[in-house]
């Protein structure tokens, strides 16, 4: 007796592998505690997240608004986790999301995720410097060997001269030179 059996093929490529990642890594977990998970959503925020990493690091990296159209054929299921389907991948949804992750802070979710890496495959970090700050300071400036050469005359000249001014803090960039009145 022969029976037909229907047989569904969807390729996964290389995204296989990407998805594994992500999952050591538990971005979507992070990312689904930190935005939280509203129950009406077809797609978490950290599914949503994982898709729109998969597609950048496709070899053809779709637009997001075609994120659902780069899903169809794939595995879906199997890449971005159980019942989510290519459609549920859809620009509004994506929009969604990159707003909630606005909200929350891409720096702060940046670093969570780092340091989540991190644990999970033991990186020794001998040091870390994540100051992305830069200061400038401008002004006249007196060395004070000169002062103590010339003391109680050019002391007395220079503290007439060069009195303290307070230091005014300001917001901008300081290589814009918009600080600078």
């Amino acid at each position: 007796m022969k029976t037909d059996i229907e047989v569904e093929v969807q390729d996964i490529d290389h995204l296989g592998l990407i998805a594994g990642i992500i999952d050591d890594i538990g971005i979507v977990e992070i990312i689904d505690q930190e935005l939280g998970i509203h129950e009406q959503e077809k797609v978490s925020a950290g599914q949503v997240v994982k898709a729109m990493i998969i597609n950048c690091m496709g070899f053809l990296t779709a637009p997001l608004y075609l994120c659902s159209e780069l899903f169809a054929g794939k595995a879906t299921e199997y890449l971005i986790g159980e019942g989510v389907k290519a459609e549920y991948l859809n620009d509004s949804r994506i929009g969604r999301v990159l707003e909630q992750l606005y909200e929350y802070g891409i720096t702060l979710l940046f670093l969570k995720i780092a340091s989540a890496m991190v644990k999970q495959w033991g990186i020794k970090i001998p040091c870390v410097h994540i100051d992305g700050t830069s200061l400038s300071v401008h002004g006249k400036y007196v060395k004070s060997e000169d002062v103590e050469d010339n003391l109680p005359e050019a002391k007395q000249d220079i503290e007439e001269e060069y009195s303290p001014v307070p230091i005014t803090i300001t917001h901008g960039y300081s290589r814009d030179h918009s600080l600078f009145i």
